[in-house]
Order: structure tokens, then C-alpha cells, then sequence
């Protein structure tokens, strides 16, 4: 969410080293191509459900074009409600890794979507909506973090938050229609009813910074966990980062994050 492709490539460079084919892109709505009266919107009505057809469909390309091996998925934050979402209805992966994902409860959701639906009825699916965003990122588990500047709750590295910032394509306020959206994806993606439907055998790695806000320090990751162990999934491994917030790729100790992920990949080889 408000970042785009090239935050990754570092990442996607270390995996290439490794032996990896990596794909990438943006979701829409997002990246350094777009104008920037286009940022922060999907669509002007079930955004939600348009961007997981897209995941939808670079999986197939992926697929159909790539050279062999075993195929992952990889989604941080928003990517990853996108991911949860696609599992649902897709089993050609072989492993699925999980990022800075969260697990709040539906009263919360519920609340949000309504609030976002109004803004969006009486003010336009377009209406850039700081009271939005501040419902979401404005409380007091982001706001505690902020020892230097409103983004420090993505990271403990001055240089990643302050590239972050100085970024136009990252960090702006999106559209009422986009939070309704993300709001959905978060919903669904923590359906007790829609998360039966994801194969239980399928490999899943949930990484998270035990001060990352987004995943409430933990304690929603631990939740989300112990509902996909009630559920049958068999195949889950996770790992809590002590001190870490919410962009584990861009934390002080990423090399020890990439080393992880490394290893659970080499696993499954």
C-alpha cells in the first residue's frame, strides 16, 4: 500500500543471487509509472475483488512462462490480505510467505467498512480521505513509535524511513474507495468460512516484527496462527522479530530476515 516495485528489488536482487527467478509488479493504483492524481485508487467500485484478479492473473503468466522449480508466493502488508485472499481460490503454489499481515477483529472491520462506504456515498469514490487514513495508521500503537517523523512505525532504519518520505510514490493518502477496499481484503482474508477453502497442507511462513503495529506487536499474528491450527492447516511455520516493526525487508536486521526466508525456501526446494 502507497509504495510500489522497486522497494523490493534489493530483496529480489538477493534471492537472484541465490538461484531464484523473481517476479514483481504493481498493484494498481500504485507505482512510479502512474500519474500522481492516479495513486491511491483501484477502482470506482470492487477494487478488492479486481486486484485479486490481477495477482490472479500474473500467477497464471508465472506459471505458464516460468523456467521449472517450485513457484512462491510472497506478500508484505496489503500484499499479503492480497495473498490470503488468492489462496483461497488457487493451489498452484508450493509455498506461500506472509509479511507484515494482521488479524483484527470483525467489529473493527465492520466499523471501518461502514464509515468508509459513507465517505464514498456522500463524497465521491475519488475523495482522497486524510480522516481515513487516520483512522486506520493515526492511533496511539502508530503513533508511539514516532520518535522522529509519522513513518517510523515502517522501520527502525532512519535511511529506509527517510527514502520512504522523500519518495512522491510512496506515503500519500489514498481514495475512500481504495480503504473500503483494503478493508474488504482484510475481511475476507479472515473469513473463518472463505480461509476453508485454502488447501491445509500448503506451506505457509508468517513473518512479523513483534513492534510492528499493523499485526497489534503480535498479538494478532498469534491469533491468526492459533485460528489457522483450529481450522486443520498442518504446514504452518512463523517467526516473531523482538524490536522489529513493520517492514521486515527494510529493518537493521534485514540480512538476518533474508537469511530466513532463504532457509525455509531452501526447505521446500
Amino acid at each position: 500500500m502507497a509504495e510500489h516495485q522497486k522497494r523490493y528489488y534489493a530483496f529480489a536482487e538477493f534471492l537472484n543471487e541465490q538461484g531464484f527467478d523473481v517476479y514483481i509488479y504493481d498493484h494498481r493504483g500504485h507505482g512510479t509509472d502512474k500519474k500522481f492524481s492516479d495513486l491511491g485508487l483501484f477502482a470506482p467500485s470492487k477494487g478488492y475483488q479486481l486486484v485479486i484478479d490481477d495477482a490472479l492473473t500474473v500467477s497464471e503468466y508465472i506459471d505458464a512462462n516460468r523456467r521449472g522449480g517450485k513457484f512462491f508466493l510472497l506478500g508484505h502488508s496489503m500484499g499479503s490480505f492480497i495473498a490470503r485472499n488468492i489462496i483461497q481460490n488457487y493451489d498452484k503454489y508450493n509455498g506461500v510467505i506472509l509479511s507484515g499481515t494482521s488479524f483484527p477483529p470483525r467489529r473493527v472491520l465492520s466499523g471501518g467498512l461502514m464509515v468508509a462506504s459513507i465517505i464514498k456515498k456522500f463524497k465521491g469514490y475519488r475523495h482522497i480521505s486524510p480522516f481515513m487514513n487516520n483512522l486506520m495508521f493515526g492511533g496511539s500503537k502508530y503513533t508511539k513509535l514516532s520518535d522522529r517523523t509519522a513513518f517510523d512505525w515502517l522501520s527502525r532504519s532512519h535511511a529506509a524511513v527517510g527514502a520512504y518520505i522523500h519518495d512522491p510514490y510512496c506515503g500519500y493518502i489514498c481514495t475512500a474507495s481504495f480503504y473500503q477496499d483494503l478493508l474488504k481484503l482484510i475481511a475476507n482474508a479472515g473469513k473463518r468460512s472463505l480461509m476453508q477453502q485454502t488447501k491445509k497442507e500448503l506451506p505457509m511462513y508468517i513473518i512479523s516484527g513483534e513492534k510492528d503495529p499493523v499485526g497489534n506487536y503480535g498479538k494478532d499474528i498469534k491469533r491468526l496462527i492459533a485460528l489457522y491450527k483450529k481450522l486443520g492447516f498442518t504446514n504452518i511455520a512463523f517467526k516473531l522479530y523482538p524490536e522489529c516493526r513493520h517492514e521486515l525487508l527494510n529493518e537493521i536486521n534485514n540480512e538476518e530476515v533474508y537469511s530466513d526466508i532463504f532457509a525455509w525456501l531452501q526447505k521446500r526446494l
